[in-house]
């Protein structure tokens, strides 16, 4: 049985012109160092220039997004075809940490050592949103004890 790309090519006359692809590097150096992200980002713009498109979307983690941000900022001609992204892992990260600090003070943590739900080690590090695993967790207590308060 042939692939999908080899029936395509039998079935259909539209001829698809062939593209170049590259990969983005990933860096075995200590990535939240101002000359290492600056020659990552030097070496971004070649693969722009290998794809031959205008701009070049790049993902990163909180701490590269930091440091290749404000080098784009500080060499703002330089860098304009790079478009720097924090990848959704790391957003959700900075999201229910920002939740967190709006929690933090709130009770919420005496109701969830007090109902069991976390230890008192645990915790802190949940509400602040260090701990993504169990952040849903806190959420959805919270979500539902809001529900409670607002039908009640």
């Amino acid at each position: 049985m042939p692939d999908w790309s080899v029936a395509n090519s039998v079935l259909s006359e539209h001829v698809v012109k062939q593209k170049r692809v590259a990969f983005l590097p990933v860096l075995p150096y200590p990535v939240m160092q101002y000359d290492i992200d600056y020659t990552a980002m030097k070496n971004l713009q070649k693969v722009l220039q290998y794809l031959k498109q205008p701009k070049l979307p790049v993902i990163c983690d909180e701490g590269v997004y930091h440091t290749a941000r404000e080098i784009q900022l500080i060499r703002h001609n330089e860098f304009q075809d790079i478009i720097l992204c924090m990848g959704t892992f790391h957003m959700a990260k900075v999201e229910l940490g920002c939740l967190g600090i709006f929690l933090t003070g709130s009770g919420a943590e005496t109701i969830l050592v007090e109902s069991g739900v976390f230890g008192v080690n645990v915790v802190q590090s949940v509400i602040t949103g260090k701990k993504l695993h169990q952040i849903a967790e806190r959420n959805a207590i919270t979500e539902g004890g809001n529900a409670e308060v607002r039908m009640g």
